[in-house]
């Protein structure tokens, strides 16, 4: 979507989609979700922004954002809070796989992070362990993308529109399977709409 498109309605609640560089499975792995939120809160506080709904996926995530139209628009938002995140995981990916070739790659298989040995595995979440591991199978990505370089945005006009957005973001974890109750699922805005748990970050009524 045009950056043109993004200042247009920058003013309006945004459904952004951001997506893992070849739909690696990272965010089975709970610190890096943590790293996520940490890093959005920062990014609320610098830009004034609210965020009104989100959920993380193993391999993508879902923000219902409002910009501040006088502190900065949605493509500045997501351009700084992708990078930093970027930075920091692929730092982290890095000095777990000291002892890579230079080729600074890694495989990940299914669930678990791999180099020439295992490295780190990344746990299965709310039981659903079938589910979630998918097909076996190896993917080979390069540690300088973390993220697709695009994301998508939605300009949300109407209160129905809204929380037609929020309830399919918020349904993710059982449409992928992860959990059978999104009570089991912990990197969701659900949890604060219908738990009050605000615990990992505070969002926007």
């Amino acid at each position: 979507m045009s950056t043109k498109y993004h200042e247009k309605y920058y003013n309006y609640t945004q459904l952004i989609t951001t997506i893992v560089y070849n739909r690696i499975k990272i965010f089975l792995v709970d610190k890096y979700c943590k790293i996520l939120l940490e890093n959005m809160n920062f990014y609320r506080k610098k830009y004034n922004f609210k965020l009104y709904g989100y959920v993380i996926m193993p391999d993508h995530c879902h923000f219902l954002i409002e910009p501040d139209n006088e502190k900065g628009n949605i493509s500045q938002i997501m351009r700084d809070w992708k990078s930093y995140t970027s930075q920091i995981i692929l730092k982290d990916l890095r000095t777990a796989a000291q002892g890579v070739p230079p080729s600074r790659e890694i495989f990940v298989t299914h669930n678990l992070v791999v180099t020439h040995n295992l490295v780190a595995q990344a746990p299965c979440l709310g039981g659903a362990k079938a589910s979630c591991l998918g097909k076996k199978k190896n993917i080979l990505i390069n540690l300088g993308h973390l993220w697709q370089e695009r994301f998508d945005s939605f300009t949300i006009l109407t209160e129905r529109k809204f929380q037609e957005k929020l309830n399919y973001i918020h349904n993710n974890p059982l449409k992928a399977d992860l959990v059978k109750d999104l009570a089991d699922y912990s990197w969701s805005s659900w949890r604060n709409f219908y738990l009050e748990d605000n615990s990992l970050i505070n969002i926007d009524y």
